[in-house]
């Protein structure tokens, strides 16, 4: 690797002499040797960004992997591990109690490694009088769009009747709408029974400090999602208010 950087700036260092000596010999000849060198020199730092992003994937896939087996540890009983019976066994996703678990130990994670770590709250909206069957086929239906959708270290659970929920590490809140935006468009290309969905959208540190603080104000802004419905069947994701906006507005009202 570091022999690929060496030799990447020698060769760059070496193109640019060739650039300014044709500028000032008025030589052409060196002109196009510059570029050759140049482009010589950018090819070996080409292949370290994608070894650096190949990189950065596989620590987030195996920080994924680590959670689930903090997790096991955590909560393992004495008669095998209760994680098995953390699942829901319609939609194959963890349910509540796994991501009660999950978010505490993520966020745990977040303040050691001095990263992000945001919280998605989705209600789904469905057809009226939509039949038993057909709601079983939506839940299984969107639990695989989910998991297609997702990167492999974000975990989405169920946590009610209609209602997920997502756990994004190393990613803030902006993160946290594009990756709603990305399932919003997935299951606008399907068609299985969703009316419309609306997200709350909460970030760690910019919306609360604790497992809780970020999960009360991701309830909050999914409350003002699920308010804001005007007749058009359109999704909508509301973000948190960030820690200072609070204490404005807390202190204007005193």
């Amino acid at each position: 690797m570091k022999g690929r950087v060496a030799f990447g700036v020698i060769i760059g260092a070496i193109g640019l002499g060739c650039g300014v000596a044709s500028i000032v010999m008025s030589l052409p000849g060196l002109g196009l040797a510059a570029g050759v060198l140049a482009a010589l020199g950018l090819v070996p730092l080409l292949l370290i960004q994608k070894v650096l992003e190949e990189a950065k994937q596989m620590v987030a896939g195996a920080t994924a992997i680590s959670a689930l087996r903090e997790l096991q540890l955590e909560s393992a009983d004495g008669e095998g591990s209760s994680l098995q019976r953390m699942v829901d066994s319609e939609s194959g996703l963890p349910d509540q109690s796994f991501f009660e678990l999950a978010l505490d130990s993520r966020l745990n994670a977040a303040r050691r490694r001095l990263w992000p770590i945001t919280v998605v709250e989705i209600e789904i909206f469905t057809e009226s009088n939509i039949s038993e069957e057909k709601l079983h086929q939506m839940i299984v239906a969107f639990a695989g769009v989910a998991r297609l959708t997702l990167r492999g270290s974000d975990i989405a659970c169920r946590v009610g009747a209609t209602s997920f929920a997502l756990i994004l590490e190393d990613t803030d809140e902006r993160g946290g709408e594009l990756a709603m935006d990305r399932l919003i468009s997935a299951c606008a290309n399907q068609d299985f029974g969703i009316r419309r969905l609306a997200a709350g959208v909460a970030c760690y540190p910019n919306h609360g400090l604790t497992s809780q603080d970020v999960l009360s104000q991701a309830w909050i802004a999914l409350g003002r999602a699920c308010a804001h419905n005007d007749g058009s069947g359109e999704s909508t994701v509301e973000v948190a208010k960030n820690v200072d906006q609070i204490a404005d507005q807390t202190a204007g009202s005193d």
